[in-house]
């Protein structure tokens, strides 16, 4: 936990995620929550793809944020809100298709789950204090 006068951060590994069968099955990279006093508390789970994840296997990772947002989570959280799910591709070229990939994923779905993207060069050449995170938009 990091803490100061204005916010308190609660980060979490996936390691340390064990045990909690709320949280998204197999687990996120990291979940955090940050605190405000007198502000709704903002969840996030984040993951960090090194490699060129397969279409097949990144559609199964968003199926599986949207039937967890269906499912426990609310009854086993007191109603908390789903957190916002941060995802870090390769580059820009992985970024873009993942876009359009959660674009077709959340249609099929019926979901308006928040999903934000940006890129481990983006990162790199802007800096962690600088992070540009992209909204995945509604296709239509």
């Amino acid at each position: 936990m990091y803490s100061t006068e204005k916010e308190t951060l609660h980060f979490y590994t996936k390691v340390e995620l064990i045990g909690y069968n709320h949280f998204p099955q197999p687990l996120p990279d990291a979940y955090f929550a940050v605190r405000k006093k007198g502000v709704k508390t903002r969840r996030y789970f984040l993951e960090v793809f090194d490699l060129n994840i397969p279409n097949r296997a990144l559609k199964g990772k968003i199926r599986r944020y949207i039937e967890s947002e269906k499912g426990e989570w609310e009854e086993q959280t007191n109603n908390t809100e789903f957190p916002i799910i941060l995802l870090i591709a390769k580059n820009k070229y992985k970024q873009r298709s993942m876009r359009k990939l959660i674009q077709r994923v959340r249609d099929e779905g019926f979901s308006s789950l928040p999903f934000y993207l940006t890129n481990k060069e983006a990162i790199k050449t802007q800096g962690m204090e600088n992070i540009s995170w992209e909204e995945v938009e509604d296709k239509y």
